[in-house]
């Protein structure tokens, strides 16, 4: 699965162990927390109910995005993400799983998604005030804390950022303590 979403440099990735490691730091082989949504019994509608894994690194890019791409959003819990504005992150919002500061981003970078009659036209939400996100409080996952402010990064410098590119098993990274998908099929 590619992955084509960025984090800042300064991002903690939690570790297999629980500890964290800025996102510039993570080397292939380093195993990180995940949920592996290829095991038969994966239930991708209530993520909170499934066991939590470890996925070893395969590798970390580096590049350079400019500040168009990038956006800044805050959270409730005093911490925030910067990060490229077509990352998916998993939250609930209309029936959707991914929510993502630009949805025109993601569809571009991902697609869509196909979907039945009935069904939201696209697999992604734009992320807005007041929307909840999963993220690890320590105790497992937690659904109780909310976005404060979703600032597009346009007209800051251009930003180093880091990307881990796939993981031996899972499909799924704590970015800040945020649950955010390595990328979307």
């Amino acid at each position: 699965m590619a992955n084509f979403s960025w984090l800042n440099a300064g991002t903690l990735i939690t570790l297999e162990d629980g500890s964290q490691k800025a996102i510039e730091k993570i080397a292939a082989g380093d195993k990180i927390q995940t949920y592996d949504a290829e095991t038969e019994d994966f239930d991708g509608a209530h993520i909170e109910h499934n066991e939590q894994t470890s996925g070893a690194v395969t590798e970390v890019q580096e590049n350079t995005i400019e500040s168009v791409d990038v956006s800044k959003i805050s959270l409730s819990n005093d911490t925030n993400l910067v990060l490229s504005s077509d990352s998916p992150i998993y939250g609930m919002a209309s029936d959707v799983n991914w929510v993502t500061p630009s949805k025109d981003a993601a569809e571009d970078m991902y697609g869509a998604g196909e979907h039945a009659e009935g069904e939201p036209e696209s697999r992604f939400t734009e992320l807005a005030a007041d929307d909840s996100v999963f993220v690890d409080d320590g105790d497992g996952l937690s659904y109780d804390v909310t976005v404060e402010e979703v600032e597009s990064q346009e007209g800051e410098d251009d930003f180093t950022m880091y990307c881990i590119t796939d993981l031996e098993n899972g499909g799924t990274l704590f970015a800040n303590g945020v649950l955010l998908g390595i990328g979307v099929n």
